[in-house]
């Protein structure tokens, strides 16, 4: 006992100074974490009791796989159900017979080459939803697409890890034997949540130590359940998480959890290094650099594909591509699972961990300078316009257009929508600029002239009649986007009304150094509508019980359009 204590606080005691150091270089976690586990084990061999911390290490999976489960909200994917459903199938599909028949061009036996497949199919949902809340992005048009792609990857994954579990010895009879195990168990999640979570969790809600340990008991409980069955863990865990999902508390409970798991999620990824051992060395290094040549150049070609045809524009194309980029945590799970059943051995398990350490790394900085590599890759990135030709064509409408002075207003999802509503009222002629395919077809509809496209763009901006036009106002946060369009208006007439948004207040100072007429800062603005309504009450305070009726009736009519 004594010795597993000690091995378990080298690990944590070390992957905490990994952590520190990452943190102060700006580098991701989870690659560090990587580094740790091959340090203390192949390295130095500092730990003993390898296998009761890979024991631990799959309650880190578990709990892992029932957070993510808990953030499935396929509320999330209406806006962009259509690209992440039909484009995450195919993407899946494509990308894992493409890296199936890498395998077989290396030499790699079955099912290890079934295995290398999925391993470079499925993005990582946890590195992406990470930097996309930092940089406060998860709201975004790319921020929606790609966690619209992730959500129905991570559906796609846990579906693989089901049928995987049937490889070892493959016949149909056992393959459909797991998949009713899995569709019972899920069904059993389903009644679950809908007769007893909700009266359960409603009750537990007033104790938060009830709650916690309540949501970890059905993780487990289902969780054990599935290992019954002879499915994995991840399984049971995940499809708790979903189940749970759809209750008022699930933020709660994912909240409480949360610390829990990414003490256990570190030893999870500390444990993969350790596992590493390479018999033959240059098998892997060989297989490694295709294997990372493929993640960097077919994946991103892949997904580029995919957000043109839907008719998106190269910017929003390029920012989802950068964020799919990286190796999933599901694919270091598959091969974990893989390993422990015999399917593969530590070559294909090692060289998916190294992959995974590669372009997590790879993406962080693709993230960290996106501005700068867009600024040249955006011309390249024409030519995956030409397949959305039609589509722009056709979502682009003149309808409602005015003759005179117009505002042009760029952004028309949530902020936008009241911009466009009093400027309506105001009977302004307006021209909406968008880079969603889907609302300039709701503008089409409406009779609202619309025009598909990145103003920021010069054939797009010349389109807008800028001669033409006495106000722009930007919806768009992004700081670049914003100077670009300051850049280029007040160059063709320094005398046009140019109003931007900013996320920050010293993303707004440096916006008025440039020449924003006016810069929007939700946050602030925010502010000031409560210290209006306050005034507004006459310290009647009864008064927002109507405020909050006509608020939920904008909100409605906001999510109908």
């Amino acid at each position: 006992m004594e010795n597993i204590f000690l091995d378990i606080g080298v690990l944590v005691i070390l992957a905490a100074l990994g952590a520190l150091l990452a943190t102060f270089l700006r580098q991701p976690l989870i690659p560090l974490y990587l580094l740790v586990g091959i340090l203390i084990g192949p390295v130095l061999g500092l730990v003993t009791n390898q296998e009761v911390i890979i024991t631990f290490s799959e309650i880190g999976i578990a709990l892992l796989l029932f957070v993510v489960g808990l953030r499935i909200d396929l509320g999330k994917l209406k806006s962009v159900a259509k690209i992440a459903v039909i484009g995450g199938i195919v993407k899946v599909g494509v990308l894992a017979l493409l890296g199936f028949l890498l395998a077989n061009f290396l030499d790699f036996a079955y099912p290890a080459t079934i295995y290398l497949g999925l391993a470079v199919a499925f993005g990582s949902t946890m590195v992406a939803l990470k930097i996309l809340s930092d940089r406060q992005e998860l709201n975004s048009l790319h921020g929606r697409i790609v966690i619209g792609f992730l959500l129905v990857e991570d559906i796609l994954a846990v579906l693989a890890l089901t049928v995987l579990s049937t490889l070892g010895s493959f016949e149909v009879t056992g393959l459909l034997l797991a998949l009713v195990k899995g569709i019972g168990l899920l069904l059993a999640v389903v009644l679950a949540s809908r007769f007893v979570f909700p009266w359960l969790f409603r009750y537990a809600s007033k104790f938060e130590e009830l709650m916690f340990i309540l949501a970890l008991g059905f993780c487990f409980g289902f969780a054990w359940l599935s290992y019954s069955l002879g499915l994995s863990i991840a399984i049971g865990a995940f499809f708790v998480g979903v189940g749970l999902a759809n209750l008022p508390y699930h933020l709660a409970i994912a909240g409480k959890v949360r610390v829990l798991r990414d003490f256990f999620a570190v030893i999870f990824f500390v444990t993969l290094g350790m596992q590493i051992a390479i018999s033959d060395l240059d098998l892997v290094w060989k297989a490694l650099v295709l294997f990372t040549l493929f993640v960097i150049i077919v994946n991103p070609l892949t997904t580029a594909l995919i957000t043109s045809i839907f008719g998106y524009k190269r910017r929003t194309t390029f920012m989802a591509v950068v964020f799919l980029i990286p190796t999933s945590e599901f694919a270091l799970i598959i091969v974990t699972e893989g390993m422990q059943r015999g399917d593969i051995g530590s070559n294909v398990f090692a060289l998916v961990v190294m992959l995974a350490v590669l372009t997590i790394t790879y993406m962080s900085y693709l993230v960290r300078f996106d501005w700068q590599i867009y600024k040249v890759a955006k011309w390249p990135l024409r030519i995956f316009e030409s397949f959305s030709r039609e589509h722009i064509e056709r979502v682009s409408v003149e309808g409602g257009r005015k003759k005179g002075k117009q505002v042009v207003l760029c952004g028309v999802d949530r902020l936008g929508h009241k911009i466009l509503k009093a400027l309506s009222g105001m009977r302004e002629s307006v021209l909406v600029v968008d880079l969603n395919p889907e609302l300039i077809e709701k503008m089409a509809r409406k009779k609202i002239s619309a025009i598909y496209g990145d103003i920021n763009d010069p054939e797009i901006f010349h389109k807008t009649e800028p001669k033409n036009t006495k106000l722009i106002i930007s919806t768009v946060p992004d700081k670049h986007d914003n100077l670009l369009l300051l850049e280029q208006t007040k160059s063709y007439r320094r005398s046009m009304v140019v109003c931007v948004t900013a996320s920050h207040a010293h993303d707004a100072l440096e916006l008025y150094k440039h020449g924003a007429d006016y810069v929007i800062v939700p946050k602030h603005l925010g502010g000031e509508h409560v210290a209006f309504l306050l005034k507004k009450s006459g310290n009647r305070f009864g008064k927002f019980k109507q405020i909050k009726k006509e608020h939920l009736r904008e909100l409605r009519e906001i999510m109908r359009k």
